[in-house]
């Protein structure tokens, strides 16, 4: 299957995602044809799952843009 693409994105992170969405609210969105590729699979979640605590610092200019 080939599929064209302006943009692709490597890389589902804060950065990937981030980049995703900033993309998504650009005067062009509209006319981009914009895929995120990540190497992992979609995590399932459930209530009943343990806990699993990540940490990610995020400087202030950062947090401004996010």
């Amino acid at each position: 299957m080939n599929q064209h693409f302006d943009i692709v994105i490597v890389g589902g992170g804060i950065a990937g995602l981030t980049l995703a969405a900033k993309l998504s609210t650009c005067r062009y969105h509209d006319s981009l044809k914009i895929t995120l590729l990540d190497a992992g699979e979609r995590p399932l979640f459930s209530i009943d799952d343990d806990v699993a605590l990540r940490v990610s610092a995020i400087a202030s200019g950062s947090a401004e843009l996010l």
